[in-house]
């Protein structure tokens, strides 16, 4: 249809019988593809205006060729020896990029295109030098353009894939990571936090993450003022999950560890850990909305992590005698709210061994026995068996806790070490042969084979030892 090269006289067909009317059905042909022979027929018959019209709609209603139609309008820029405008295209249309593949073909075209320029200039000053005083300004200009170009391209990147998705805290950390400087990264986390959405933050642990690296540039400047009001901000955050608020605490408790001492540390966790009034029906009021629609704050107080971090310091404070009673209180709180792990249990008893409580130290592990199903109240035995014969428990206080430890086997333990152990308890005090009854009680109730037959052999060579050879 090129070939008449009646350029003006195809644009109105053009306009009014394929794009603005709508009777005629294009056959073999694309809408886009209309639209291409009308912009080369507008190029051809010099509208410009009409033109960059033309082809900035079609940037705006193809959007999977936006690349290739911003480097048409570029191209038509600099053939019209529109450098400026040119530029502009392509800084701007850096700037509004969301796909890494546009964002590639536009940067490299634009590296290049300043390359090219500075290549011309050059020869053409070797050429002329004469011509150096004229274009000397110019000629600095375009070479920071490059370099600007090719040193900002990481933050370009990084640009696009906050364009993508602004609550990427990742992203965000990353972007930090690229100025060198503490008070560069300091605007950048500031304006991360403004701008991020807690609510649409996926990734346990990153949006606390970013709130302690914050405060973290003003402690190491020694600015501790300034980190605190940080901290104080960022407890606040309704994060979605606990992990967030957990580290945003500790880390706060760790700076005040290291500046203040264990007291001021003390205070921020206990702070973070006030129990309300109903914990349990805060608790089931939590577990029961849906995703997100409570934020951490709710069930702070119910932090395991935390807890276990409080009662870490609590203990580290018992040198003065007076704080042994808020230690004991924060265990027993912490067992009230249902969330001591065996290892609390077992701090709790040693702890009150130092305090040289022994009697109540052993009612913590009858206590942990309670609370535990027999695979873990098993280790717990073990445990509280061995401090009870080395701290002398009674003879018959012994029997009884060795009796009540091997009901675990009739849960299908395997009580192989309480069976030898009573039995050599039972050898000790002159007992032969319960020491070796035992034994062979062991044998009929264990139903693990290897330790039945470990027991069959020890039950052997007792009672040889012992009462002698039957033979």
């Amino acid at each position: 249809i090129f070939m008449t090269k009646d350029y003006s006289g195809l644009i109105p067909i053009y306009e009014e019988y394929l794009i603005k009317s709508s009777k005629f059905a294009l056959k073999n042909s694309s809408m886009y593809e209309v639209y291409a022979n009308y912009l080369t027929l507008l190029e051809h018959s010099g509208t410009p205006n009409k033109y960059e019209d033309v082809l900035t709609t079609c940037i705006r209603e193809f959007p999977e060729q936006r690349s290739e139609l911003i480097l048409k309008l570029v191209k038509y820029n600099l053939k019209n020896a529109n450098l400026a405008q040119a530029r502009n295209i392509l800084q701007e249309s850096l700037e509004a990029s969301t796909k890494m593949k546009e964002f590639s073909v536009l940067y490299d075209f634009y590296v290049r295109f300043e390359e090219v320029y500075l290549e011309v200039m050059i020869a053409e000053l070797q050429k002329s030098p004469e011509k150096q005083a004229v274009w000397e300004d110019d000629l600095k200009y375009h070479m920071r353009l490059l370099e600007q170009l090719l040193e900002t391209h990481p933050l370009q990147i990084n640009d696009l894939k906050l364009r993508q998705n602004i609550n990427d805290v990742k992203t965000w950390i990353a972007r930090a990571e690229l100025f060198p400087g503490a008070p560069e990264k300091a605007n950048v986390f500031a304006q991360a936090l403004s701008k991020i959405n807690p609510t649409k933050v996926d990734t346990p642990g990153i949006l606390g993450d970013i709130w302690c690296r914050y405060a973290k540039l003003y402690i190491n400047t020694q600015d501790y003022d300034t980190a605190r009001e940080i901290f104080d901000r960022a407890t606040r955050v309704p994060y979605s999950h606990l992990v967030d608020l957990e580290d945003v605490w500790i880390c706060w408790a760790e700076m005040e560890l290291d500046i203040d001492g264990l007291e001021k540390a003390v205070l921020v966790i206990k702070t973070a850990l006030k129990v309300p009034q109903s914990p349990e029906l805060v608790l089931e009021k939590y577990q029961r909305s849906k995703k997100r629609e409570l934020p951490a704050q709710t069930v702070v107080f119910s932090s395991l992590k935390l807890w276990s971090f409080y009662l870490d310091l609590l203990e580290s404070t018992c040198d003065n005698k007076d704080t042994i009673p808020s230690t004991r209180a924060a265990y027993e709180q912490a067992i009230s709210l249902k969330i001591a792990t065996p290892l609390i249990f077992i701090n709790y008893a040693h702890f009150l061994q130092e305090q040289k409580l022994w009697e109540e130290s052993f009612k913590i592990y009858e206590r942990a026995i309670d609370t535990f199903p027999s695979d873990t109240s098993f280790e717990i035995w073990n445990i509280y068996l061995a401090e009870g014969l080395k701290n002398g428990l009674s003879k018959e206080r012994m029997r009884d806790l060795f009796e009540q430890a091997l009901k675990l086997a009739q849960d299908g333990l395997d009580c192989k070490p309480f069976y030898t152990l009573y039995s050599d308890f039972e050898e000790k005090n002159g007992l032969t042969k319960r020491s070796v009854d035992i034994l062979h009680r062991g044998c009929k109730e264990t139903s693990h084979l290897d330790s039945k037959c470990t027991l069959w052999e020890l039950c052997i060579y007792k009672c040889k030892k012992l009462l002698g050879d039957v033979n």
